[in-house]
């Protein structure tokens, strides 16, 4: 990965850091998917129609409780702070990944479609990048509502990174 990558990953990462110590938290799902992982793990309740949190019933499949299961059990039962420091490492490693992909695809890119190449490509990946490290919604997402979206896209990426890599991987195999 570029060099200028890694310098906007640390960033986003100093910068989500900073919004998680002077903006304030939203509850708009948080509450709801403790209280749904409490119902599905504590107390058994595997009927949807029964499965709610304070804002409604269960709206998505159940499949995201799994992975908020995990952070209700590393934030010891829900404590806000440390799921927002969780959630800023979903993130980092969420822009990680779509770094890597887009790594992987551009060189093709450049190549079919007559993108500017030197200067001018490295101009344009650091603004994609710089695009993706300072989006006021994406740390809304992640750090201040903490919703299951975050963690829904970032597994959608890394499996589209392993789907670019495999199809890469196979082009120039066969070549």
């Amino acid at each position: 990965m570029h060099r200028d990558a890694y310098i906007l990953l640390l960033l986003d990462l100093l910068v989500s850091l900073w919004i998680i110590q002077n903006y304030a938290f939203t509850n708009i799902d948080w509450q709801a998917y403790v209280e749904q992982v409490r119902m599905v793990f504590a107390d058994g309740v595997l009927d949807y129609a029964h499965i709610r949190g304070d804002s409604g019933p269960i709206a998505y499949p159940a499949g995201f409780l799994y992975i908020f299961r995990l952070i209700t059990l590393l934030t010891k039962g829900g404590d806000i702070r440390m799921a927002q420091y969780i959630f800023a490492g979903i993130q980092c490693a969420t822009n990680f990944i779509l770094f890597a992909i887009y790594e992987d695809v551009m060189p093709h890119l450049t190549r079919a479609n007559g993108v500017p190449k030197g200067w001018w490509a490295t101009a344009f990946r650091s603004l994609v990048y710089l695009s993706l490290v300072t989006s006021r919604r994406i740390h809304s997402i992640y750090l201040l509502r903490m919703f299951n979206d975050a963690v829904s896209m970032g597994l959608f990426y890394a499996s589209t990174l392993a789907l670019v890599r495999h199809r890469w991987f196979n082009l120039h195999k066969s070549n």
